[in-house]
């Protein structure tokens, strides 16, 4: 070590002391101590670890102890052993039983000198001891490797018959060998050089049936433990990707063709060469999954509500750049470890980078002071900064892996119970910021449907909203004090009392739900008289005197002239400010598709919520704030372009997709086994569950350990709402009102299109994803910690993808559901003559 370094590198100093504590250690060895240093893994030349290469595999192994290790005369001549050979080698010199699923050898260097057990022999001729001095512990060895393959073949029948009994001969044969050498040194009094030599060949000839015996059984055990179906790896990795490069081809508007599916397809049979029937199955299939492939880009390319090619945009090349970077970071073990914080700085990338190039392309197009200019974009400025404030206070949540010592449990993951001695003030602090957390998206959710009149008129819809989801943040926030009680008194009261106020918000949650699908037209008609009070302040008062005439709870209004019954407001165009008497006047027709999906987001909050516990419900806020600064940031851009259709940019699409993944780890999750939170499985339940309800912990489980991604996954249609509902919320003449989220029923068609392109694009970025964490348990399938990180990770991906689906489904199902039942509202009440 010291060769490398120069006499002046500030690495001499610490390089020395090293190199001291270690002549320090061996000096103070004993006689009967064995010192072994050794590496888990080698590394190449540049660095990189843990794979299957020769240099990756392979590491040093010293052995030192100041008595002797081995006889003058060598067992063997061993360049290499298995590190799974360590474990009986250690455990027989510690005197220790050889653990029971081994299948490892010995090394035979170690074992020269005779144990207490074998120095009863001691007619053993000095020329033949170290040999049998091995073979003896050998045995041992190949004994205990017997009993757990018996065990193990009993309780499970998968080894073959014919090799176990194969291995069973050549145990019997050198067990047989060994005998009789044994008898024949206790019996002997004399033994001459022929003796010897004979001893000899049958101690080399015992020791090679017990190792290949240890090899035959190693390799029946590799057989069904370490191996991999290459062809349907393959077949799944091909189609899965193809599937996806087809789609973000349509997606930009690149025209697909056969030619290019063939040729799309012989390249991956080319790639996929080293495997002769994957080869020749792809070649059989070539011609008709073209043309599938060809049918369903046809009716991808109907989705595209632009018409024309893709016109390509700066930001949203690099969105998808970014994404493909993190999707290709997956293949490395270091970048997995610390994706917690990549995928935040993934997503604060894209922002910066879109919100920066909107700057500047309205400084290059609008040239002004510096002055007007900052005061023109103070919003947006601010907007931007509170984006990244968000989420840089959003690692105050994130958990730590294994892989990681250096890392501190947050103190928002740890229970409240564990807080009331050393951290009492911050538990205080952290119980009502809890509260707020909890209180204020409640709060907000009222006050939406108080301003822009989406109360309606049935009477469950506004129980739900006025008691039914403000009763759920009382019951979360006291189910929290109570768990800050000691397990110690919380496990005294009786179980009905520690899963009341649990069951409560779960009833009132799942009646929120229920009155939106039994009443999804969230608007109210007006009566005459409401109406014509209201007609005749637009007519003849000022904007702010007509809206106190606005009936309470009802603040907003949208007459009917901008549905299907226009004719009836347009009778005599040469009076534009004229208002037939007879319109019919309706409140909170302008937000009924964003009110709708607000109160379901808001219930799924409070669910998520309950599930994460306490500490995490800051985290939620945190991410409900990253999607509205992304959000508003689209809108103010379509608002300065003047688009009057909103059209979901991909840059948009991809920082959500991104957003997803950053709050997965910032809800206090990792993607290993051991940080999945199974107690979630018995918030509202005590003891055990019957057989027939063992899906409830399941999806208890599932939404606490993806709720970023369900979250996220439900709010997608504001990304393609939010536009229409920001131009309702502008102030604007009475006479004037803006059409807001009227517009989709305008034009049913193309609201059906952009909705399916926009969950088209989300769906290819999480598949991209996917993709990722597909190819790197493909290709580390070897590696030192294919189980510890990449499976785990993969397993975490496809259930997320899988996750994201289902909710993503029913979000824009029910987005669907609530366009029909709008539709035949307006049928049925405005659609009358007048």
């Amino acid at each position: 070590m010291l060769s490398f370094l120069c006499f002046h590198s500030l690495l001499l100093p610490a390089n020395l002391i090293s190199i001291l504590a270690l002549k320090s250690v061996v000096n103070k060895l004993e006689e009967d101590t064995l010192l072994l240093v050794l590496g888990d893994h080698g590394m190449t030349k540049t660095g990189d670890h843990g794979g299957d290469s020769p240099e990756e595999v392979g590491a040093a192994l010293f052995a030192y102890s100041p008595s002797q290790l081995w006889h003058k005369e060598e067992i063997h001549t061993q360049n290499t052993v298995s590190q799974i050979d360590l474990v009986p080698t250690v455990a027989l010199l510690l005197g220790t039983p050889i653990p029971f699923s081994n299948l490892g050898k010995l090394i035979p260097d170690f074992f020269a000198f005779p144990s207490q057990e074998l120095r009863s022999i001691s007619r053993v001729p000095l020329e033949v001891k170290p040999l049998f001095n091995y073979v003896c512990a050998l045995h041992r060895n190949v004994r205990q490797v017997k009993t757990y393959i018996e065990t193990y073949h009993s309780q499970t029948g998968a080894f073959s018959t014919s090799l176990l009994t194969k291995s069973n001969m050549k145990y019997q044969e050198a067990l047989t060998m060994l005998s009789r050498i044994t008898q024949i040194l206790e019996s002997q009094v004399k033994i001459t050089a022929e003796d010897i030599n004979n001893l000899k060949k049958d101690l080399n000839e015992t020791e090679k049936l017990f190792s290949s015996y240890l090899i035959l059984v190693s390799n029946m055990c590799h057989e069904i433990w370490a191996q991999y179906d290459d062809f349907s790896i393959e077949i799944g990795f091909g189609i899965f990707s193809g599937m996806l490069f087809v789609s973000m081809l349509v997606l930009f508007g690149v025209p697909v063709r056969m030619p290019y599916l063939v040729l799309l397809q012989t390249l991956e049979g080319v790639c996929l060469w080293s495997s002769l029937p994957l080869f020749l199955l792809v070649l059989t299939l070539l011609i008709p999954a073209s043309f599938i492939l060809l049918k369903v880009s046809k009716m991808l390319q109907r989705l595209d509500p632009l018409p024309g090619r893709y016109q390509c945009i700066e930001t949203d090349v690099l969105a998808v750049v970014l994404c493909c970077m993190h999707a290709v970071s997956l293949t490395s073990n270091s970048f997995v470890m610390s994706e917690s914080y990549i995928t935040s700085y993934f997503a604060n990338s894209i922002m910066t980078f879109v919100f920066l190039w909107k700057v500047l392309k309205k400084k290059r197009s609008e040239p002004m002071l510096r002055r007007d200019r900052f005061r023109k974009n103070l919003k947006e400025w601010i907007l931007f900064l509170l984006f990244l404030i968000a989420s840089k206070s959003s690692q105050l949540f994130l958990s730590c892996r294994e892989e990681q010592p250096w890392c501190d449990v947050s103190p928002f993951l740890k229970p409240l119970s564990s807080l009331r001695l050393s951290k009492s003030q911050f538990l205080n602090i952290r119980y009502l910021l809890s509260g707020a957390c909890v209180f204020l998206p409640v709060i907000g959710l009222n006050r939406w449907f108080r301003k822009l009149g989406n109360h309606g008129v049935f009477f469950i819809r506004h129980f739900s909203l006025t008691y039914g989801l403000p009763l759920t943040a009382v019951c979360l926030w006291m189910n929290w004090a109570l768990q800050a009680v000691p397990s110690s008194i919380l496990d005294k009261l009786p179980a009905w009392q520690q899963t009341f106020l649990p069951r409560i918000a779960y009833l009132m949650i799942f009646g929120s739900l229920m009155s939106v699908l039994i009443d999804p037209v969230c608007a109210r008609l007006l009566t005459e008289e409401e109406g014509r009070q209201i007609k005749e302040a637009v007519h003849v008062e000022p904007k702010t005197k007509a809206k106190d005439k606005l009936p309470s709870r009802k603040k907003r209004t949208t007459n009917s002239k901008y549905h299907k019954s226009e004719e009836g407001a347009q009778t005599d165009k040469s009076s534009a400010g004229s208002i037939n008497a007879r319109v019919p006047v309706v409140c909170g027709l302008g937000t009924v598709y964003s009110s709708n999906l607000l109160q379901v987001f808001i219930s799924v909050f409070l669910l998520i919520a309950l599930l994460l516990g306490d500490g995490l419900a800051p985290s939620l806020i945190l991410m409900m704030v990253q999607m509205f600064t992304a959000v508003e940031l689209k809108s103010l851009t379509d608002r300065e372009e003047n688009q009057k259709v909103p059209v979901v940019p991909v840059w948009l699409v991809a920082l959500w997709s991104m957003m997803s993944m950053q709050y997965f780890f910032t809800t206090g999750h990792q993607a290993t086994i051991p940080s999945i939170r199974f107690e979630t499985a018995f918030i509202g339940y005590h003891g055990n569950y019957p057989s027939y309800l063992y899906w409830i912990p399941a999806v208890l489980i599932i939404l606490n350990t993806f709720a970023a991604q369900v979250m996220f996954a439900v709010a997608v249609p504001f990304m393609f709402l939010w536009t229409l509902t920001r131009r309702n919320l502008e102030e604007g003449s009475m006479t004037d009102v803006p059409k807001g989220e009227m517009e989709l029923q305008l034009d049913s068609d193309l609201f059906k299109k952009g909705l399916s392109h926009l969950v088209l694009y989300f769906v290819s970025f999480q598949a991209l994803q996917l993709c990722g964490t597909m190819l790197s348990a493909a290709l580390h399938r070897r590696h030192l910690m294919a189980w510890g990180i990449f499976a785990p990770r993969f397993i975490f991906e496809g259930v997320s993808f899988l996750v994201t689906l289902t909710a993503l489904s029913l979000s824009c199902g029910f987005v669907l559901f609530t366009h029909r039942a709008l539709g035949k509202w307006i049928d049925r009440h405005l659609n009358r003559p007048v």
